[in-house]
């Protein structure tokens, strides 16, 4: 679910959302509208079931009032439990920004069936905080992780920029330090390159000459600093930006990269369903088929039209692309490549229908003698020190 809403927005984000003060009246009308759409996604998500994971994302969740919050997070909970074949506690996860949440108040997401906790914090530079736009410091990132303990949270995940203007290896050395010095560490860090997105104010300053941010080889110096410092921590580096303590991988993200089913709720929120379910219409019932074509849909990026249409009784949805058995199996090659375990060639043949590893399997060889990657049987799998230009493996599978 996306929570289009923040307190303000970054320097860099390109992120579909809004400063909540400047909503006016529509929070209460996109709460309206994406209980609504959950209703009526009712039959793709018993479709999908069980369901692993939940994810309310944003935006910053946070900044809503936390009435409102704990109400997403009962129904999300309800229709989740719900859903056929659930069993045992899934991985429910709640977007934080430091600046936005309390001890008391994560007590209560917690008693309300959170259990991940995801906390953009980006840097514990204060110079790198500023240029950013980020709205917290970091005594409150810190008091952050402190106070979801406290809480009751065991599932703690913390995100890093890589490349902020300014930043140095002995910057991001500290910003490592700072969290893994805490009494008990976060469970997991995801560890993301800045992204310089049109439009952006940060991406204006750099054009004009006004800020300058790492090159690539400096801003690879940067992530080999944070391979090195949270593989001695004991996190293992499960997917290209993220990292994981034993048994705390990111259920709902290698759900994406694994290429299962998934039904986003609210404006931007993306989809991937077989046809059969992306197709089902309120009442109907979902047809088979031997071998499904695949469909990724997404839901309009206005939180206005959003609102209009879902309250209309109309469909959301802005966008979607089909694909048949070989696109499909040709993303999931491309998406599982991101992961350590990398993709049994066979498998994704067997389950989409197709004979992709015939053609795959000479490139990949080609890249096994470049050192790229390492092939054990139909599994191929990035080799570790190629992850940093791992996007030469990746174009492979979509040739």
């Amino acid at each position: 679910m996306h929570v289009p809403f923040c307190v303000r927005k970054c320097a860099y984000c390109d992120f579909v959302s809004s400063p909540l003060a400047d909503a006016g009246g529509l929070v209460p009308s996109y709460l309206e509208a994406v209980k609504l759409e959950l209703e009526r996604a009712a039959p793709r998500i018993r479709g999908i079931a069980p369901i692993t994971s939940v994810f309310i994302g944003g935006g910053t969740p946070t900044c809503l009032p936390l009435r409102e919050l704990e109400s997403l997070v009962a129904m999300l909970a309800q229709s989740a439990a719900q859903a056929p074949g659930a069993t045992g506690e899934i991985e429910f996860t709640v977007e934080a920004n430091p600046a936005t949440i309390s001890r008391a108040g994560l007590s209560r997401l917690r008693r309300a069936g959170v259990n991940r906790l995801s906390i953009g914090v980006q840097s514990l530079d204060p110079r790198e905080l500023a240029v950013l736009g980020r709205v917290h410091t970091a005594e409150q990132a810190l008091s952050a992780v402190d106070d979801a303990r406290a809480a009751g949270f065991e599932n703690i995940s913390v995100d890093l920029i890589l490349g902020a203007p300014g930043q140095t290896p002995d910057s991001l050395r500290r910003t490592l330090a700072g969290f893994l010095a805490l009494d008990r560490p976060p469970e997991h860090v995801s560890a993301y390159c800045l992204q310089l997105e049109t439009g952006t104010p940060l991406e204006r300053s750099v054009s004009l000459g006004e800020t300058t941010v790492p090159d690539a080889d400096d801003t690879a110096k940067l992530y080999e600093v944070v391979v090195e410092a949270l593989s001695r921590a004991g996190y293992a580096r499960y997917e290209v930006s993220n990292f994981a303590l034993g048994g705390r991988e990111c259920v709902h993200n290698l759900g994406y990269w694994r290429g299962g089913m998934y039904v986003g709720l609210g404006p931007a929120a993306h989809s991937h369903l077989p046809s059969s379910l992306a197709t089902l219409d309120l009442g109907s019932a979902a047809a088979t088929e031997p071998m499904p074509s695949w469909v990724r849909s997404w839901n309009t990026a206005s939180t206005q039209e959003y609102v209009r249409k879902v309250m209309s009784r109309e469909s959301p949805e802005d966008g979607r692309e089909t694909l048949d058995a070989e696109a499909e199996a040709r993303d999931r090659v491309m998406l599982g490549l991101r992961t350590a375990a990398g993709v049994d060639l066979h498998e994704i043949d067997a389950e989409c229908g197709t004979d992709l590893s015939a053609s795959l399997m000479p490139l990949m060889r080609e890249r096994q003698t470049q050192r790229l990657v390492e092939i054990d049987g139909a599994r191929v799998k990035i080799a570790p020190q190629a992850m940093l230009i791992s996007n030469l493996v990746l174009v492979d599978s979509l040739r």
